[in-house]
């Protein structure tokens, strides 16, 4: 088995022979491969295409494996990078390891154990990728649920609000409708009072007050009832 064949595999190697037995190689197992020999022109082509995976030479005149691969990574973090080594130089390889490379291969390589190490490399990129997705996921899930916390926070506050202008209108309510009922029951209580002597006059005006007290309870009856038929349709 291999990577997917829409993978792309840069391969740079400052020995045009080495490179291309490389990218041969690669190819007839059904890999697709960019290979250079000069690692600037190699850096240059990767800011352009974008490649999966990157088999770097260790030494090299120009600029060694390690730089280049830390080059790579400043261009796509995600790239998976395999450093090919002489035997005398596994120990620089094993450091390679820890800057980031995903693996190494001894040269002159084979094949048996270069297909595992790409796979191996494919999957942590893979990996990689998923984690940082997963990741933004689950930021964007935060920032959505702040912000719905938020709404929640505002909406809360604005029914605090209506609750408190409810209750400041219900106390004024109440004081409207006491006002004109104290009206009408104190001045029915002197009219129906026996033991309260009052004048034709007087009983005319008590009665006009009455009604008047009336009228304005009537009123009042009318504009809550107005307003509850707005509040029923909003």
């Amino acid at each position: 088995n291999s990577i997917p064949s829409a993978a792309t595999i840069l391969v740079v190697d400052d020995d045009p022979t080495q490179m291309r037995l490389i990218c041969d190689t690669l190819e007839d197992c059904g890999y697709v491969t960019d290979g250079f020999t000069d690692p600037l022109v190699a850096l240059e082509s990767l800011k352009k295409v974008h490649y999966e995976l990157m088999m770097i030479d260790l030494v090299m005149p120009v600029m060694n494996g390690i730089e280049l691969m830390k080059a790579a990574h400043r261009c796509d973090p995600d790239i998976g990078c395999l450093i090919l080594t002489g035997v005398a130089s596994i120990a620089t390889a094993i450091e390679a390891l820890k800057l980031g490379a995903v693996d190494y291969v001894v040269k002159p390589f084979d094949l048996r154990v270069l297909q595992p190490a790409l796979q191996r490399a494919a999957h942590l990129r893979q990996a990689k990728i998923d984690k940082t997705v997963a990741t933004l996921a689950l930021k964007a899930s935060h920032e959505s649920l702040a912000e719905l916390n938020q709404q929640l926070r505002g909406a809360q506050k604005a029914a605090d609000q209506a609750n408190r202008a409810k209750t400041q209108f219900l106390a004024q309510l109440s004081h409207e409708i006491r006002t004109p009922l104290n009206s009408i029951l104190g001045f029915a209580h002197i009219l129906n009072s026996e033991s309260m002597p009052t004048t034709a006059p007087q009983k005319k005006q008590f009665a006009k007050n009455i009604l008047s007290s009336s009228r304005h309870l009537l009123n009042l009856a009318d504009e809550i009832l107005d307003l509850a038929s707005v509040e029923s349709e909003s």
